[in-house]
């Protein structure tokens, strides 16, 4: 058992270790929004590097597992700074305002502090005083899990919402897998103290579940750096235009907004706030609070109910159009994002919708047939012709 965690552990260190490395020289654009996503790489860096330590330490020192107590206290401390590392990481991307040096040090230190007090109390008190700091440093390390949680669930949820009201496509999911990368890390903060319980074999498992996750997370991070301007574009408070003053008032603007449905601007794929408060000649602050005022959503719902009312009319008088083609005439390129967005509007998918309005085409079309023979046995009752009947066929003289 000995010789496979050694196997084990050897493997995830070179794993962990090389993602580590190859985020800490991922290179970073220059630009403005580079500064954001160097602070989260060197956080990432620093807590994988970490987990190469720990299992470094494990491996060639023992971190003397056996002294009672001591793997839990060491599992505690460094979970605690992972937790903090990756919030830190997770923050630089999603907040306007990423962790401050101040909350950095106030962090380290109150981690720190926790970590001198559990250590005395092992060597230096009694075993009972142990288990009552051991107790106070895990309730401390639950509350800063909450804090952490809190904090990031409302920032990812005011991220979003700016996200909907500039994008008009589906960039804003492209995006979930940050929260559920967090709850992920939270999940294994929580597991490895449940492991150290369990069999040797369970934390096997455990070690390989978590050095695949570390991977994955690594690979979406440096990912998303690439594309992290257009995102940050988003977000930023800045705008790149100066708006024009006179259309900036509702009376010269609704006509604008209004020219431009006509003239089914909504259909290009790469229409954003910003280009459309640029086409508009006003900003995009204004048109985003006007839009959400006036229709009840936000901009990328918006442009989706008139991207879908435009498909509904195609659907209906081009029949033999593809329904992928129709997803493409209207904007939407991808044909499951087309579905999707389909049925959240309409309630069904474009086939079902084609299928009930050529049902609905015949049927208003034998009303029509019944509506006109009745109109023609009135005009012939009246003139004292003999009645056509609707229902059956006419029989010869």
């Amino acid at each position: 058992m000995d010789h496979l965690y050694f196997v084990v552990a050897l493997l995830s260190l070179s794993a962990v270790g090389t993602a580590g490395f190859t985020l800490w020289r991922a290179p970073i654009s220059t630009d403005k929004y580079g500064n954001k996503c160097r602070l989260s790489r060197n956080y990432l860096a620093l807590a994988y590097f970490l987990i190469v330590i720990t299992h470094l330490a494990e491996l060639f020192f023992g971190i003397c597992s056996d002294i009672t107590g001591i793997r839990f206290a060491l599992t505690l401390i460094i979970t605690s700074i992972q937790a903090f590392l990756f919030y830190g990481a997770l923050m630089a991307l999603i907040s306007s305002s990423p962790v401050s040096r101040r909350e950095f040090w106030g962090q380290m230190g109150a981690i720190t502090f926790f970590s001198v007090l559990i250590c005395l109390s092992r060597f230096f008190f009694p075993l009972l005083f142990f288990e009552i700091f051991s107790a106070i440093c895990l309730g401390a390390y639950a509350i800063q899990l909450i804090y952490y949680s809190y904090r990031l669930v409302h920032e990812d949820k005011y991220f979003h919402n700016k996200l909907n009201n500039y994008f008009a496509g589906d960039e804003p999911s492209h995006i979930n897998w940050i929260r559920r990368s967090y709850w992920g890390v939270l999940c294994i903060g929580f597991t490895s103290f449940l492991v150290l319980l369990c069999s040797p074999y369970l934390y096997l498992i455990y070690t390989c579940l978590y050095t695949l996750f570390y991977i994955y997370f690594a690979a979406k991070i440096l990912n998303y750096f690439t594309v992290y301007s257009q995102y940050g574009l988003a977000v930023s408070e800045e705008e790149t235009e100066a708006a024009n003053p006179v259309l900036c008032g509702t009376e010269a603007f609704i006509p604008a907004l209004e020219k431009w449905i006509l003239a089914k601007g909504f259909v290009r794929p790469d229409i954003t706030l910003r280009t459309l408060a640029a086409e508009l000649n006003t900003n995009q602050t204004y048109l985003s609070n006007y839009i959400n005022a006036a229709t009840g959503q936000n901009f990328r719902n918006w442009i989706s109910r008139l991207r879908i009312e435009e498909a509904e009319l195609l659907l209906d008088t081009h029949p033999d159009y593809a329904v992928s083609y129709v997803g493409e005439l209207v904007g939407i390129l991808n044909k499951s994002s087309f579905f999707r967005q389909f049925a959240n509007v309409t309630g069904m998918t474009p086939n079902e919708f084609r299928k009930k309005n050529c049902r609905n085409q015949q049927s208003v079309l034998k009303r029509g047939k019944k509506r006109a023979v009745s109109e023609t046995n009135y005009d012939r009752a009246n003139t004292g012709e003999n009645i056509v009947e609707s229902d059956a066929p006419q029989s010869k003289e």
